[in-house]
């Protein structure tokens, strides 16, 4: 089973992992056309139309509309979204919230989309088939997979509730 796995890991990550390693090869490319991309998709959000997401061309005119910040910034943009409101910080739908186990009393809930999503599990496909070619045997035996069930937290908002680690958006 484990040789199957491995093939087939090998067969369905190589245009991934070829597009990974390009993209690697030309990481400033790589991360200026990411950047272009997100602020295509995004203009039109709220955070985007306040920072003049459609006229940004470079990273340093980006740098320079859209300067650092922490979580406290965005948490009201965060709870117009909890309440339900449409394209404030992606213009993709949030069909969830990842939480954090921070200090502070009130969660950090960080909005997650379908794409986000896709993307986190293609990313966990190109590290399992990195660690597949260094370690060939790595699939042929058992292996132990420790998941660490996140700190429970509870919070509702006009009729959506968010528990555990992850929420999903309820009908009101």
């Amino acid at each position: 089973m484990g040789a199957l796995l491995a093939a087939g890991l090998r067969v369905r990550e190589w245009w991934p992992t070829h597009r990974f390693e390009r993209a690697a090869a030309e990481p400033e490319r790589a991360q200026a056309a990411l950047l272009q991309a997100l602020l295509r998709r995004n203009a039109e959000t709220a955070f985007g139309r306040e920072h003049g997401f459609g006229a940004i061309r470079t990273v340093a005119e980006y740098r320079r509309a859209v300067p650092l910040r922490d979580y406290e910034a965005f948490r009201p943009y965060v709870r117009r979204i909890v309440e339900g409101e449409a394209a404030v910080l992606t213009a993709e739908p949030v069909t969830a919230f990842a939480t954090t186990s921070g200090t502070t009393a009130e969660p950090k809930l960080v909005p997650v989309t379908a794409a986000w999503l896709s993307r986190m599990a293609a990313l966990v496909r190109l590290w399992m088939r990195g660690a597949q070619q260094d370690h060939p045997r790595l699939l042929r035996r058992a292996s132990l997979t420790i998941v660490v069930a996140p700190a429970w937290v509870e919070v509702t908002c006009r009729g959506s509730t968010v528990k555990g680690h992850v929420r999903r958006r309820t009908s009101s």
